[in-house]
C-alpha cells in the first residue's frame, strides 16, 4: 500500500515538528486510513500562530497535542511492513529519516520524494506551476484551504497524483521479509560457550565431563563448567571421545623471559625488603616489598602478582591451581611451615597426654619406679640400693 506523508516543522538549525499527517490509499487513490497528529511545543519553544508551519491552528490546539517522540512512535506503530511512503519534497524525506533514527529503533521504512515525477507528468500535459497546490489548480480542481496544513497537504497529493495518473514505478514486487530461523539448542549453547572461560564442560545431572572443544555436550539442556580439572572430575568420568586430561604443569619462565612482576626472583633471596612496583591479579598496580609477594598467577584471564589477601580469596592452594607459581623466597612460606610444625607439635602433645591417661607412657613408668625405690629404702632401714639393681 501507498502511504502519503507530510511533516511540518519550525526552526532551521534546530528543528521541531509541529504537524504530521499520513494517508493510506489504494492503487486507485481511494483513502482507506488516516493519521493526523499535532505536536505541542517542546520546553523553551513558543509557536507563532501566524507561522506557515502552524497551518492556521490556534495556539490552544497545539497545547493539547502530543510530544515529538510520541508522534513519531505513533506513526511507526500505524505503519505496516508492506507500506511504501511517498512524500512531496526531499527535505521532507530527510527530516522523516532524521526523526525515525532519533526516536525509533530499527531500519527506516522505504520512503521516496515524488515532486520530480509529478512535475514531469504535469510538464508533459503543459500544466504550469511547481507547487502541488498550483498544479492541482492547473488541473481544474479547487485545493483545500488553508495551505501548509498537513492534513490538507496529503489530500492535495492524493488528488494531484490521481489526476496525473501517477503510479508506482514498475519493478519486481518486494518479497516479504524471510522469517528468522528458530535458534536451536546447539546454537544457544555455542553462544553461551563464547561467553564463559571454562576449560571443562559438563551437563547438569550427567556423570561425564568433556573438553571445551568437544561437541558431544552441545545438545545438553543445562550446561555447567569449570576452569579446573579437579572440580569437573568430582563425581564424573572423562568423556570417551575427547578424553580430557589434567593440564601439564607450567614450566618456570626462563631468566631472560621473566615478566616485570617476577623480575628479581633471584635477588629476592638477598633483598626481601626491596620495594618494587608490580601489577596484582586484581589489576591494581602498587608498590610493595618483594617479601610480601607470595607468588604469581600465569592465567591468561588475570595474570599478575599474588599477595596473602588474593591467595585467600582465590583459594589457589586449596584448588591446587596449576597457573599459580610459588615464590620460594617469600617469608609467607617460611611462616606457613612454622605454623604446620607447631600444629604437629600440638598434635603430638595431645597424643602423649592421652597415652599418659591410659598408663602406657614412659613418664608413667619412671614415676612408678621412683615409688618402688622409696618403698625399698624404707624397708631396708634407709640404706640406699644401687640403681643398677633395678
Amino acid at each position: 500500500m501507498i502511504v502519503l506523508l507530510d511533516i511540518e516543522w519550525v526552526g532551521d538549525l534546530e528543528k521541531h515538528m509541529t504537524q504530521l499527517s499520513a494517508m493510506r490509499v489504494t492503487p486507485d487513490w481511494w483513502t482507506t486510513e488516516r493519521l493526523d497528529i499535532l505536536v505541542r511545543p517542546a520546553d523553551g519553544w513558543v509557536y507563532d500562530p501566524d507561522h506557515v508551519a502552524c497551518g492556521g491552528y490556534p495556539e490552544a490546539r497545539f497545547a493539547e497535542g502530543v510530544s515529538e517522540q510520541e508522534g513519531v512512535v505513533a506513526l511507526s506503530r500505524w505503519l505496516r511492513p508492506d507500506d511504501g511512503i511517498w512524500v512531496w519534497s526531499a527535505s521532507n524525506l530527510r527530516y522523516f529519516q532524521e526523526l525515525w533514527g532519533k526516536y525509533v529503533s530499527g531500519d527506516v521504512p522505504a520512503v521516496s520524494a515524488q515532486s520530480g515525477r509529478a512535475r514531469g507528468f504535469a510538464a508533459r500535459r503543459g500544466l504550469p506551476g511547481n507547487a502541488p497546490y498550483d498544479l492541482l489548480a492547473a488541473l481544474g480542481m479547487d485545493p483545500p484551504f488553508p495551505g501548509h496544513r498537513s492534513s490538507n497537504d496529503v489530500e492535495v497529493m492524493r488528488r494531484l497524483f490521481s489526476g496525473l495518473n501517477l503510479r508506482p514505478r514498475p519493478g519486481r514486487p518486494t518479497p516479504p521479509p524471510a522469517p528468522k530461523p528458530q535458534q536451536t539448542r546447539r546454537d544457544r549453547n555455542r553462544i553461551w560457550l563464547k561467553k564463559v572461560p571454562f576449560n571443562y564442560i559438563y551437563v547438569a545431572g550427567s556423570g561425564v565431563f568433556h573438553r571445551r572443544e568437544c561437541k558431544h555436550y552441545l545438545n545438553g539442556k543445562l550446561l555447567l563448567g569449570s576452569k579446573y580439572y579437579a572440580t569437573a572430575a568430582n563425581g564424573r568420568r572423562p568423556c570417551k571421545f575427547c578424553n580430557p586430561t589434567p593440564p601439564p604443569p607450567l614450566p618456570l619462565p626462563k631468566a631472560g623471559m621473566l615478566s616485570k612482576a617476577s623480575a628479581g626472583i633471584e635477588a629476592l633471596r638477598k633483598k626481601r625488603n626491596e620495594i618494587v612496583k608490580t601489577k596484582l591479579v586484581s589489576g591494581a598496580v602498587q608498590e610493595m616489598r618483594m617479601g610480601k609477594i607470595i607468588g604469581w598467577c600465569h592465567c591468561s584471564l588475570h595474570p599478575g602478582a599474588v599477595d596473602k589477601c588474593i591467595l585467600e580469596q582465590h583459594r589457589c592452594l586449596k584448588k591446587e591451581c596449576y597457573h599459580f607459581q610459588k615464590n620460594e623466597a617469600s617469608t609467607y612460606w617460611e611462616a606457613l611451615e612454622n605454623e604446620q610444625r607447631a600444629k604437629q607439635k600440638q598434635k603430638a602433645a595431645r597424643e602423649r597426654r592421652s597415652r599418659e591417661a591410659e598408663g602406657d607412657s614412659p613418664v608413667f613408668c619412671v614415676n612408678t619406679l621412683k615409688v618402688q625405690i622409696e618403698r625399698d629404702l624404707k624397708g631396708s632401714g634407709g640404706k640406699p640400693f644401687p640403681l643398677a639393681s633395678y
